[in-house]
């Protein structure tokens, strides 16, 4: 199940620290259920909510693009300075 990378960027810091949010990069396969189960269980937090964004494609690419945003329960959060999972996300 590969699911998703962290999309780090100004905006989504911005989201974290107000409403706790988290951004993901996820395959468009997966539906919020799945989202919630593999993030609960790869960073061991407690998840309270899931949205999903659909993107278009962009002018020269061919693949949709979906988002999801997590919000994890209060006192919870994920230390990415650590992580080899991610590398500038566009």
């Amino acid at each position: 199940m590969d699911l998703l990378k962290p999309i780090l960027t100004e905006k989504t810091s911005a989201a974290v620290k107000l409403h706790n949010v988290y951004v993901f990069l996820v395959n468009i396969r997966h539906n919020k259920s799945d989202i919630k189960k593999i993030i609960e269980n790869r960073y061991s937090v407690s998840v309270k909510n899931v949205r999903i964004i659909v993107c278009a494609p962009k002018r020269f690419k061919s693949k949709k693009i979906k988002k999801a945003l997590v919000e994890f329960k209060k006192g919870q959060s994920i230390d990415f300075s650590n992580l080899d999972c991610y590398h500038n996300i566009q």
